[in-house]
């Protein structure tokens, strides 16, 4: 393996790695306390929930997130997630 086909291996590791931290973190945000509303979080943590709900609703049950990841780090890699 090259080096260059290594380090676009590791480039797609991370885009996952990011997509599931992005899917935890919407999911964190759906546990918000009653003491606190969804307008404290900053727009871009409000943009980019609304973003990753829109293509992965919460997690309730177990369920297979393959294809959702992929998306979200599709979305990533095309550039479409980034907080602005």
């Amino acid at each position: 393996m090259t080096a260059a086909n290594k380090a676009a291996q590791i480039l797609l590791n991370c885009e996952r790695a990011l997509a599931v931290f992005l899917l935890a973190e919407a999911q964190a945000m759906d546990f918000i306390p009653d003491n606190y509303s969804f307008r404290d979080f900053s727009h871009s943590s409000q943009a980019l929930y609304k973003e990753i709900r829109s293509i992965s609703g919460p997690l309730e049950n177990d369920r297979e997130l393959g294809g959702e990841i992929e998306k979200i780090a599709g979305l990533l890699r095309q550039g479409l997630l980034a907080v602005k």
